[in-house]
């Protein structure tokens, strides 16, 4: 397989021509991935799983969020 670059100004590579056989086999084989990409199927997240995941920590959200503040102010 020969490849052809074509450079830049600068002398870096810019460009890579490809032989059109070896194209059109690429070409077939994205097809064919992106096509597994899209019917796989991705797990729906649903958050009601997570309800109550945190509830016997007994957070006190108001004290959470004032150090929240005050840390924020000390790194500045």
């Amino acid at each position: 397989m020969k490849l052809n670059y074509i450079y830049n100004r600068i002398g870096n590579i810019e460009y890579v021509v490809v032989p059109f056989n070896i194209w059109n086999e690429l070409s077939v084989y994205a097809e064919t991935f992106e096509k597994k990409i899209t019917q796989q199927s991705s797990p729906k997240f649903k958050p009601s799983e997570f309800r109550g995941m945190l509830s016997h920590h007994n957070f006190n959200i108001e004290n959470e969020l004032q150090n929240m503040r005050e840390q924020w102010t000390i790194n500045i």
